[in-house]
């Protein structure tokens, strides 16, 4: 007996024509085909809701259960790096809060001393070569020529410039080619890694006898925590200075006059830029400017060149900060 009949084989034939005629108008597109598709997902899409509804909690029960022990590590991996950073940051504020005070002790200014007004964008430069901004505060509040400006964040922008009337104030910005100003570059050393682990030290094995008082000879055994041991000092940071001078739209500020042999070695990209104060410095120190972004070796009498990404965004800038101070070298008749 034949297993294909001539009626069977006939048949096979127009079901593989019906499909490839289907998929050919499928692929060409045919609006009764997609209405039918389209009317048979809405019919199927409940029943895949409920589906997903109804599996979902089993889902989750059975990675629940294989996964555990991965996600209680994870649990605990992630508390412990929460608990670091607190640590951490209770110690920098203990660090900064003693770096006030000495401060203050040695009658040393800081950025914190100084009497700040908050003040409005009004208008930018005119053109692309004096990168210069506008606000709405001026003499009356106190501002002078040479005064630092910052951003809402507390980074410098520029600094204030002539003109300077009764409410109004130009700001130089830090890429303006005309503006400089002396900076540090500061490198802390990396705080030790938190560990996993401490052990509480052991009692002494042979303690003093006192009259009266049994002694043990037992040791009580150590103990072991899952939080990172406290961090209690943080390391000195170090320091390199030069002077950081603007370079115009859409090129980065630019340290140099830097030492070719700097104290901390060789300035990377990502050291810390921060102003560095002084009697004829045009801001206090330890204003925050920016990153080193590029690092490159001058000649032996420009040393080491560095380009600086300041962390303030320049364009768009709505409130700045000026800060009421004013440097011995800055007057009105030394400024354009």
């Amino acid at each position: 007996m034949a297993v294909y009949t001539p009626g069977r084989r006939r048949a096979i034939l127009l079901l593989v024509l019906t499909s490839l005629l289907l998929i050919t108008i499928d692929l060409r597109g045919n609006a009764l085909l997609d209405a039918a598709r389209d009317g048979f997902d809405r019919a199927m899409r409940p029943l895949e809701d409920a589906a997903e509804v109804v599996a979902r909690p089993v889902r989750n029960a059975w990675r629940g259960i294989t996964e555990y022990d991965d996600l209680e590590t994870d649990n605990d991996r992630l508390q412990a790096e929460i608990d670091a950073m607190r640590t951490n940051d209770i110690v920098a504020r203990s660090i900064i809060d003693s770096y006030r005070r000495l401060l203050g002790m040695e009658d040393l200014e800081s950025p914190g001393d100084f009497e700040r007004v908050i003040a409005s964008v009004i208008g930018q430069s005119p053109n692309n070569l004096d990168l210069i901004i506008e606000i709405n505060k001026g003499s009356n509040d106190g501002l002078r020529v040479g005064m630092p400006v910052l951003n809402p964040a507390g980074s410098l922008i520029g600094k204030v410039t002539a003109p300077v009337t009764s409410d109004r104030a130009r700001v130089m910005l830090i890429t303006d080619p005309n503006y400089a100003i002396l900076v540090k570059i500061v490198r802390p050393e990396r705080l030790p890694e938190p560990s996993t682990t401490t052990s509480a030290p052991a009692a002494p094995s042979s303690p003093t006898s006192l009259p009266g008082v049994p002694t043990s000879s037992t040791t009580p055994p150590a103990t072991t925590s899952t939080l990172p041991a406290p961090t209690t000092t943080l390391p000195d940071p170090q320091r390199e200075t030069g002077q950081m001078v603007g370079r115009g739209v859409d090129e980065a500020p630019r340290v140099n006059l830097v030492d070719d042999s700097p104290a901390f070695g060789t300035p990377e990209v990502g050291d810390s830029v921060l102003t560095a104060g002084g009697g004829r410095s045009l801001a206090p120190a330890d204003l925050p400017i920016g990153r080193v972004s590029e690092v490159r070796r001058g000649s032996p009498s420009e040393g080491w060149i560095l380009d600086v990404q300041p962390l303030a965004e320049l364009e768009g800038l709505e409130f700045v900060q000026v800060i009421l101070y004013t440097a011995g070298s800055e007057s009105p008749e030394s400024d354009d």
